[in-house]
């Protein structure tokens, strides 16, 4: 079938087909998703516009211009509601799988409540299965993804704020010992190799290769919503030392910090200082580039947003006082069992590292409407559905989708066993509570994923 005619997958009645985007839609997409998702000021959105075009317009690495779910209003000819589908890669410590984001979901004000947006995410959902992908994710609304088999699991940001009375000054007669500046193609590999070296303090991380990375340096429109200025840091002699992340404006009177690493063998406490001033400087040259007659712009702070955990925080301490909560991803896992399988070489050195190294037997796992079992031989580690799980038999209880939370790292049996009062470990099991803390542990993860 020829892109550019319209792939009808569904007449819903009314007047209503669901159906695939072609490259024709790009403007209609652009400025129905501009109008959706406004800004601050409850405006049309043009940096959310100009994100909705490069996606549709075909040059994103891993999104096509037909990876739109579309509703149309035959009588209008025009589109109702929406949501899209990026591909990408992640990896559990190491071990790689698909994930189908869902993003830019929205649905004009007179046709909501129709099941509009069941019928695309349930179409969302096969596509992404139908890649082979493991996982779909989408950030959202609070409770909202929840009706479609998803569950906060991951942290979404977070991190600390520091001002800038406490960012270290420069002494006269001192150079700036380390440079932030714009990269060149050339440390595209660099920037690469460090980003997945570094992933390996997370549990989950997002794969970005080559291509990916030069699209997000140089290939995004420059009002995307989505994008952000990568810089290099170098030393005194022009060796790649690390790189950052960071807003291209000012948030409120903020510049915010989504990424920043180092390589290996050099000290934090050496290079964060320039990296401070660098913000300084930047956020300073934003905040005059941004104030108008009627309104003057100040940086006054600096926000790193690195997620829970990050040893820019251990070297700052009281230097970035504001501790600033993480929201959540929503995760959908529609195989449980395949992705346990997928991941056993991560829990069979997890076991063989743990005071149950070598363990033969099962743990019985009850999610009240499916369950799993966890075969044990000799530190082997291998998934079994457990179709008709019972109350009675089972090792440990997990309500609802809790057993996500634990299963990525984001909580811990202790903070899971607080927060429901029907999960718990059944006591007459002495082996149920070591190997599910042997297995699965908090490890808490922050990572851009692919937009």
């Amino acid at each position: 079938m020829k892109e550019n005619k319209k792939e009808i997958i569904e007449d819903l009645g009314d007047g209503l087909i669901l159906r695939r985007s072609n490259i024709l839609d790009v403007e209609t997409l652009r400025d129905f998703n501009g109008r959706m998702h406004v800004n601050s000021g409850g405006e049309f959105s043009e940096s959310i516009a100009a994100w909705i075009k490069d996606l549709a317009s075909g040059n994103h690495p891993t999104f096509k211009p037909k990876d739109f779910t579309i509703v149309e209003d035959t009588r209008t000819g025009k589109i109702v509601s929406s949501l899209n589908l990026i591909h990408q890669k992640w990896s559990f410590e190491g071990i790689e799988f698909g994930v189908g984001r869902i993003e830019a979901v929205a649905t004009e004000a007179d046709y909501r409540r129709r099941g509009l947006v069941r019928k695309q995410m349930d179409l969302a959902h096969q596509w992404s299965e139908d890649r082979g992908d493991k996982i779909q994710a989408i950030t959202g609304i609070p409770w909202y993804y929840r009706q479609f088999g998803y569950e906060m699991t991951v942290n979404l940001g977070g991190g600390r704020r520091g001002f800038l009375p406490d960012i270290p000054i420069l002494k006269k007669d001192q150079d700036e010992p380390y440079v932030v500046r714009q990269p060149t193609k050339k440390e595209i590999p660099l920037i690469k190799d460090l980003s997945e070296y570094t992933a390996k303090r997370h549990t989950l991380s997002c794969k970005r290769d080559v291509e990916m990375w030069s699209y997000e340096i140089f290939g995004r429109n420059k009002n995307s919503a989505v994008r952000f200025n990568t810089r290099v840091i170098e030393d005194s002699d022009g060796k790649f030392v690390g790189y950052i992340l960071h807003n291209f404006k000012l948030s409120g009177m903020s510049l915010n910090i989504f990424e920043y690493e180092i390589i290996d063998g050099l000290s934090w406490l050496d290079v964060t200082p320039s990296v401070l001033r660098y913000l300084e400087k930047t956020g300073k040259d934003y905040a005059k580039k941004e104030s108008t007659k009627k309104l003057k712009k100040e940086m006054k702070s600096f926000n790193l947003q690195l997620g829970e955990d990050h040893p820019v925080y251990f070297i700052l301490q009281n230097k970035a006082p504001q501790i600033n909560t993480p929201y959540a991803w929503y995760l959908r896992l529609p195989d449980i069992v395949g992705f346990l399988n997928h991941i056993s070489p991560v829990l069979e050195e997890r076991l063989a590292k743990s005071y149950v190294v070598g363990h033969s037997g099962e743990l019985k796992l009850n999610f009240f409407k499916s369950g799993v079992i966890l075969h044990f031989d000799k530190g082997k580690i291998k998934a079994e559905a457990w179709d008709k799980p019972d109350f009675e038999d089972a090792h440990v209880n997990f309500p609802d989708l809790s057993f996500l939370k634990i299963l990525f790292g984001h909580r811990d049996y202790e903070e899971l066993n607080t927060a429901y009062a029907d999960l718990y470990c059944d006591s007459n099991h002495m082996h149920a509570r070591p190997l599910l803390e042997a297995l699965f542990i908090r490890k808490p993860s922050n990572f851009m994923a692919i937009e």
